[in-house]
């Protein structure tokens, strides 16, 4: 199972027991309920959930890249002349 999307979609409690009981084989989470996501701070469910061999965890932040910042930057100027060419 892969969830790309949104945290919300998926009960990380329920997911432990399914995951922990083989009803799921292996899990990607590319997005956590809180984020910046803090070992210290959390669950120890989920701690648990970090260590397993069949859970891989990602930070969201897969459009932070230098290409995308650069687009970024020139859609935000393309939109700040447009907007003051048109007052």
């Amino acid at each position: 199972m892969i969830n790309v999307a949104r945290p919300q979609l998926i009960d990380l409690f329920t997911l432990s027991d399914v995951i922990y009981k083989y009803i799921i084989a292996s899990v990607v989470l590319d997005i956590i309920e809180k984020e910046p996501f803090d070992i210290h701070k959390t669950d120890l469910r989920l701690q648990e959930m970090i260590n397993s061999p069949n859970i891989i965890l990602t930070p969201h932040i897969a459009f932070y890249t230098r290409e995308n910042n650069q687009r970024l930057g020139e859609k935000l100027i393309e939109e700040i002349v447009i907007s003051t060419q048109s007052h």
